[in-house]
């Protein structure tokens, strides 16, 4: 049976006790709906025709519009009669008139348009996605690193990420904003080329881990995420080995202090923010004071023009940053592929003394280009591991900017 005959068929199977008002408009709908496919064919072959043929559409299409209402007035209609209460039965016999009478149901009103209408406009949008609910959820399913990585704990290591990157895992994966489905990827990407450096020749466990990072570069294809370190044959573990990495990853994302990766577009009230200050070294550095006045770096910094890059900026730390050395401007950028584009060009174009990245918050791609522009230009470029205070940032300073000012020294 040819698809017009399956038309055909599936409206005359409606037919039975209906009225004939609904399958009348319906069958006129499709009817008319073919008309303007065979309008649109002869065009596709004969484009020439198109001034001919534009009454000949607008016709149709007016048509086509006011049949596609009325059938939907008349599905309302038949759909509100069904949720009514059954009427009593008339005790009086209808007259017969000599002929069949076809009882048309009466139309649907207009107020009850409305009140559908407004009903459906009214519906309750979902609720918003909690970023950190569902990435905790995914990261209970892989359970953290491994300490030790023997054979009985590879396999099971083995076992975890295979959960961790199956399908519906993945599909809750998409509910997260880029940047935390690229760290939790880069997670598993970290532990499955920790699992690859000690299997050797075991062909099995190779293949396995092959498979699992071939969804994660499909996903990256196909959900554009942003790029994944450790994805790349020729990539290195930035922390001396991938089991480091995966260590290092995995509490940056399972604990819930400000540096946790959180949706931008989600407002964090100030009591949250007050109960998850960070601990530790974090927590000290927000009272760290600058370097001494006889630091030897100040020539890089003090009424500088300054690019700080990566992570979430936060006024109030970029602003302590700023003071505490004596910068002329602290720029502080998300890395954010226009963001990042306009921060190249204007560091080409000499608009900065300086550059900062924060290599924890930031992706691979952007990072390249960046240290492209500021050799380029010959901008110092200083990249931070561990954190945005003031001590982390002295550190780093001082670990790239040593050889400049030996140098400049000679």
């Amino acid at each position: 049976m040819d698809l017009p005959d399956r038309v055909s068929g599936f409206v005359a199977g409606g037919r039975d006790d209906d009225a004939a008002g609904p399958t009348d408009s319906l069958t006129e709908l499709v009817r008319v709906h073919g008309a303007l496919c065979a309008v649109y064919g002869e065009l596709a072959r004969r484009p020439h025709r198109a001034a001919e043929a534009a009454p000949l559409i607008a016709e149709l299409s007016a048509a086509y519009e006011r049949l596609l209402r009325q059938v939907g007035a008349e599905a309302l209609g038949q759909a509100l009669r069904e949720t009514r209460e059954p009427e009593a039965p008339a005790t009086v016999p209808p007259v017969s008139t000599g002929h069949s009478v076809t009882e048309t149901p009466p139309p649907v009103s207009d107020d009850e348009v409305r009140e559908w209408a407004t009903r459906y406009r009214e519906r309750a949008s979902p609720p918003p996605v909690s970023v950190a609910v569902v990435l905790h959820a995914l990261l209970d399913r892989v359970g953290p690193p491994p300490e030790e990585l023997g054979t009985e704990a590879r396999e099971l290591e083995i076992d975890r990420l295979e959960e961790g990157t199956s399908e519906e895992t993945l599909r809750e994966l998409r509910r997260l904003p880029n940047e935390v489905q690229r760290s939790y990827l880069r997670l598993l990407t970290a532990r499955l080329n920790a699992v690859r450096s000690l299997v050797g020749g075991e062909a099995l466990t190779r293949e396995r881990v092959g498979r699992l990072l071939g969804i994660i570069r499909d996903y990256t294809r196909e959900h554009r995420p942003g790029a994944v370190y450790g994805l790349s044959r020729d990539h290195e573990p930035k922390g001396g080995t991938w089991g480091a990495d995966a260590h290092h990853l995995w509490h940056r994302l399972a604990r819930d202090d400000e540096e946790a990766p959180i949706s931008r577009n989600s407002p964090v009230s100030r009591s949250s923010r007050r109960s998850v200050e960070p601990e530790g070294d974090e927590a000290d550095e927000r009272e760290t004071p600058g370097p001494e006045p006889e630091w030897p770096f100040w020539s890089f910094v003090r009424d500088r023009t300054v690019l700080m890059v990566g992570g979430a900026p936060r006024e109030s730390a970029r602003a302590r940053i700023e003071r505490a050395y004596a910068m002329r401007e602290l720029v502080w950028s998300a890395d954010d592929p226009r963001k990042a584009q306009s921060a190249e060009a204007r560091i080409l174009a000499g608009g900065y003394d300086l550059v900062i990245v924060l290599l924890r918050f930031m992706s691979h791609a952007t990072n390249e280009k960046l240290v492209h522009a500021c050799s380029a230009r010959g901008v110092p470029y200083v990249a931070v591991e561990h954190g945005y205070g003031v001590a982390s940032i002295r550190r780093s300073l001082e670990r790239f900017l040593a050889p400049r000012s030996d140098s400049a020294a000679k």
